[in-house]
């Protein structure tokens, strides 16, 4: 459990000094940045320290950057010991808002996260979740009698609306026109006018367009205007026999909201990845209704995330030793 120093061999950048990165590495996975570590070392000091508080502390205050933090350890503490000398800060994962206090966001702290990369397997996620559903997969899973099953539908034609058009949302688009879906996508931003994108709509559109989707798939970020956006009052102006899924923040949806939409017969299921809060208990009143997939946060995981995320890595690493600007950016 002792911090591991790869010390510089010599200078590769054309700043005066290295740069000295803090990674912090998951106990369970020791060998998880060894690529990083073996090609970077020449080019800058590398602190390597396990996801341990106390490892984490003794070190922080003397590095520029520290990549792989996990959220639960990020604390005000440790931010007050970071920020003399802390440039910047990487969090492998998308999710950004377990790190927001006010401190951080005041600081000068540049903050980068994992988002685009995982959106092929979010993607695959959120479909899989929707044909469980349309086609009663999770019923014949149960064993239950086909003929006590609603009759399956078929995605063609249908419309779609996607909440959050970055990596993951784009990702769904695609897939969904494949079905032959008529897709549109919310974002606070302007996006690229790809073929797959039927309409773009802003979030304060959200009332006027959702009423007539067939399908609304949640895939944007947890923040004070998204959070529990998915409440009661829109719920209840989703299109009769609808279907909403969730793969991205579970803050997104009021659980009351979506039971209400259950019981009333405005959802016709609802597959979640991520929910409020997490995990669900197990006598959670989500769970008595048959048309509802829960899946335990698993979205994000793949065959090539991890090769993906260290690519990142390993190319923020080398930008921000150079003076480059980074990927990924975080806007605080």
């Amino acid at each position: 459990r002792k911090s591991v120093k790869v010390m510089a061999i010599n200078n590769l950048t054309e700043s005066k000094h290295n740069k000295i990165i803090l990674l912090v590495v998951p106990q369970n996975l020791p060998h998880l940045y060894d690529d990083i570590i073996c090609e970077l070392s020449p080019s800058c000091e590398i602190i390597v320290v396990p996801d341990i508080k106390e490892d984490i502390c003794s070190e922080i205050a003397n590095v520029d950057a520290m990549i792989g933090c996990p959220r639960n350890l990020f604390s005000s503490e440790l931010l007050e010991l970071a920020k003399p000398r802390m440039q910047w800060i990487h969090n492998p994962g998308a999710g950004v808002e377990s790190f927001f206090s006010t401190a951080f966001l005041d600081s000068n702290i540049i903050f980068t996260n994992g988002k685009l990369i995982q959106g092929p397997e979010c993607a695959d996620h959120a479909i899989a979740l929707l044909l469980s559903l349309t086609r009663n997969i999770n019923r014949f899973a149960r064993g239950e009698d086909k003929a006590s099953m609603p009759r399956p539908i078929e995605l063609r034609s249908k419309k779609a609306l996607i909440f959050g058009g970055g990596g993951i949302g784009l990702n769904v688009a695609q897939r969904l026109y494949a079905f032959g879906m008529n897709v549109s996508i919310i974002d606070n931003e302007l996006l690229n006018m790809f073929s797959f994108v039927d309409s773009y709509h802003f979030p304060e559109q959200l009332n006027d367009v959702i009423s007539d989707k067939d399908v609304i798939i949640c895939c944007a970020p947890l923040t004070k205007k998204t959070r529990k956006i998915f409440n009661k009052q829109l719920v209840s102006s989703f299109k009769s026999g609808s279907y909403l899924i969730n793969v991205s923040r579970g803050g997104l949806i009021d659980l009351n909201a979506i039971i209400q939409g259950l019981s009333d017969g405005i959802l016709a299921g609802v597959g979640l990845d991520v929910t409020d809060p997490e995990p669900l208990p197990h006598d959670h009143d989500l769970f008595r209704y048959e048309n509802v997939i829960v899946t335990e946060h698993v979205a994000g995981l793949s065959d090539h995330n991890r090769f993906r995320s260290n690519r990142l890595i390993r190319e923020n690493i080398i930008r921000f030793c150079r003076g480059d600007n980074l990927l990924n950016i975080v806007n605080k």
